[in-house]
């Protein structure tokens, strides 16, 4: 049976964070075809890949998609979990019944990023 790598985390682990001036974006990314970290860990490990990261996610996000995968993660599997920025963070969103992350933007206003 072959192991599996878990990560866990926001744009950055999912592939699409890197921000333009962003160290990996510069020396690494210089393509769409280019494999992302998640991507090379794991085959330079031979696992097979689980990548549960997400644009925009927040941490209480990212422990929830622990929590939602943790009976599949088996014994000898490899988990990572990433962290996202400390100013994202979910509120209640009435009307539907889900949660919205939100995140301070430029001008220190409170924006929707992310519902699910």
């Amino acid at each position: 049976m072959i192991n599996t790598l878990w990560t866990f985390g926001d744009s950055f682990t999912y592939g699409n964070g890197c921000l333009p001036k962003n160290i990996y974006a510069i020396q690494y990314k210089k393509s769409d075809k280019d494999k992302i970290w998640p991507e090379i860990v794991s085959t330079e490990l031979n696992f097979k890949l689980k990548n549960i990261g997400m644009g925009m996610f927040s941490n209480d996000k990212i422990i929830d998609s622990i929590i939602e995968n943790y009976e599949y993660i088996n014994k000898n599997d490899i988990v990572i979990i990433g962290k996202t920025f400390y100013h994202r963070f979910d509120i209640p969103n009435f009307e539907n019944n889900k949660l919205i992350t939100i995140s301070p933007n430029p001008e220190n206003l409170l924006s929707e990023n992310y519902t699910k």
